[in-house]
């Protein structure tokens, strides 16, 4: 466990290091296709049945802005919360917030969102207190995922739903191989050159190869105790989206 949580907490450290420069990397190495993928995974909550979600390992917050956006476009009313462990990271989603709700003078007055520092291993939430729980590509950052499950488990209601968004391998070989060439070689040098942090792209890549996805990943979150686990791949598997609920 001791190790685990080194681990976490250097995983944390490099995260608040390329904090400036995570939005713009994003977008350029994914060419666009992550916003996409982020408008897939709100789409799982597009019942107002979830409307009080918590976005785990949230970073600057794209997802729950994603959620929030698709949201009020059906004029519901939602409370929204993200955390992470990245101070600097969530320093730029509460920018990203304030500058967002200043664009839409629209922006329902009953509608919330917070950001705050929290280990998604040990949520500081009680029991059933979420509609939905989303994760966007950190799942795979959380050492001790399996415990992560746990906690979003107990904090979900009955019925309760999670959407996560994690990258995966091709499988299809004349997708594979490219992808790969790209995710081992030009990735990590792109990143490295722009954000001045060479080992932070070197881990993304080994990051996602060591990280089980598809069939064995749903897997191990039905052995957390979630229903009606499914996933499908997106962009040929490059990511996957997974979607479980709590109870029968």
């Amino acid at each position: 466990m001791a190790q685990a949580k080194e681990k976490q907490k250097a995983i944390w450290e490099m995260f608040n290091k390329i904090a400036p420069s995570y939005d713009k990397l994003n977008h350029i190495l994914s060419i666009g296709i992550d916003k996409r993928w982020r408008q897939k995974a709100a789409e799982e909550f597009r019942s107002e049945a979830y409307s009080k979600i918590l976005d785990a390992a949230t970073g600057t917050g794209d997802l729950l802005f994603t959620i929030e956006q698709a949201k009020r476009k059906r004029g519901e009313v939602v409370s929204l919360t993200g955390i992470d462990m990245a101070e600097n990271l969530l320093t730029i989603a509460k920018q990203k917030a304030v500058n967002m709700q200043k664009k839409n003078p629209e922006f329902p007055k009953e509608n919330s969102i917070e950001f705050r520092k929290a280990d998604a291993t040990l949520l500081p939430y009680g029991d059933a207190s979420f509609d939905g729980v989303s994760i966007a590509f950190g799942i795979r950052n959380i050492p001790e995922y399996t415990k992560a499950l746990s906690e979003f488990y107990r904090i979900l209601r009955n019925g309760g739903k999670l959407v996560i968004l994690e990258f995966g391998i091709p499988k299809n070989f004349f997708i594979r191989f490219p992808y790969l060439f790209y995710f081992r070689k030009i990735l990590p040098f792109l990143g490295g050159v722009l954000s001045g942090e060479k080992q932070a792209y070197r881990y993304l890549n080994q990051s996602v190869e060591h990280f089980p996805y598809a069939q064995k990943f749903s897997e191990i979150i039905q052995q957390a105790g979630f229903y009606h686990v499914k996933y499908r791949s997106l962009s040929g598997g490059i990511a996957y989206l997974y979607v479980a609920t709590k109870n029968r």
